[in-house]
């Protein structure tokens, strides 16, 4: 059975399955979800709760031997299994599908995981799951439906907001909904049940958008030049260390190369992606760096990733967050500023 977060409290009060598995990149909606089913266990009466953190070395003979193992008192119990951000390998499959081919009595089994790949919904143990139980898929929400769950968020905390400053604490938080239901509580606690105008939100709210290397490099790749200068200045604020900045990018850029020397020589551009195992959801951004960049383009990037670990460590003169700046603005395919002096001498050994 296939549910939505919103639909999880209405399935949890008609009944609870045997097993449930919460999946998705949204960190919000992921952790309420679970919350939520761990919440309507204990009041049915599950009140023992094992916890399994499947890490690399995970001894999956444990899990097995719990699962048919009977509480010495009969208690009613919840096994859960947290894969993190990653997905079941294939010897976990074959374990969860030995589960649920005999499901134990009196048990519950809360499975979760990152974001399905393609394929997933294609394997046995996840049609088995699929059928024996629950699977609850989240995932960031386009901006129509961010703004009608913001809406709905803030009316369930009974804060008031109108149209502006509902669509101004919206830009703010750039559809991280963990951040908006942060600035939602914070709200209530200052003002209640008032009506809240822009003026008063724009007062309170801060930006909540917390940003790390991974959004830079994304936004780097799509080209989007405002969104750069933004989280480039949010984690330099943050107190994000250069070097880590200057990897990812060059790291990007290595893949980029290696990519484009392959599409170049005519392999086809799915089969470029397998080997270089870009996820699916990341095709676009690459697709959108690859149409601005050729290959000499990107060697000459590469080439200016080093004289900026130049500029870092005082070999040059210049300031690293800008010239960190204008190599990201060079990738997106943006007008950049000169280079600091002595630069144009430098010979990359």
């Amino acid at each position: 059975m296939r549910l939505s977060a919103e639909q999880i409290g209405r399935n949890l009060g008609r009944r609870l399955l045997p097993v449930y598995l919460v999946c998705g990149d949204e960190p919000l909606q992921h952790g309420e979800t679970r919350d939520a089913i761990r919440q309507a266990c204990k009041v049915a009466g599950y009140s023992t709760r094992e916890l399994f953190d499947v890490e690399p070395g995970f001894h999956w003979e444990n899990f097995e031997f719990a699962s048919q193992s009977l509480s010495l008192f009969s208690e009613k119990r919840i096994l859960e299994l947290r894969f993190g951000a990653n997905l079941p390998d294939k010897k976990a499959a074959q374990y969860l599908q030995r589960y649920l081919e005999r499901l134990p009595g009196e048990t519950i089994l809360l499975a979760s995981c990152g974001k399905l790949a393609k394929t997933t919904p294609n394997t046995a143990w996840f049609k088995t799951l699929d059928r024996l139980g629950a699977v609850v898929q989240v995932h960031p929400l386009q901006r129509q439906r961010f703004l009608g769950w913001l809406d709905a968020r803030a009316k369930s905390r009974e804060v008031t907001l109108e149209r502006q400053a509902l669509a101004v604490l919206a830009g703010r938080v750039e559809g991280n909904m963990l951040a908006a239901a942060q600035e939602i509580d914070k709200l209530r606690v200052l003002y209640g049940s008032a009506r809240l105008d822009v003026q008063t939100v724009e007062e309170v709210v801060l930006d909540s958008a917390h940003f790390n290397v991974f959004d830079l490099v994304d936004g780097v790749l799509a080209g989007k030049a405002a969104r750069i200068s933004r989280v480039l200045c949010s984690i330099r604020e943050e107190g994000l260390a250069y070097p880590l900045v200057l990897w990812a990018l060059a790291r990007e850029l290595r893949l980029l190369a290696s990519m484009r020397y392959d599409l170049d020589r005519g392999t086809s551009r799915a089969l470029t992606y397998r080997n270089h195992r870009v996820w699916e959801s990341r095709q676009g951004l690459f697709d959108a760096a690859l149409r601005r960049l050729d290959h000499d383009q990107i060697q000459v990037l590469v080439a200016r990733c080093v004289l900026i670990d130049r500029v870092g460590k005082g070999l040059f003169r210049g300031d690293v967050w800008n010239e960190l700046l204008q190599l990201c603005l060079a990738i997106a395919g943006c007008s950049v500023l000169s280079s600091p002096d002595g630069w144009n001498d430098a010979v990359i050994q």
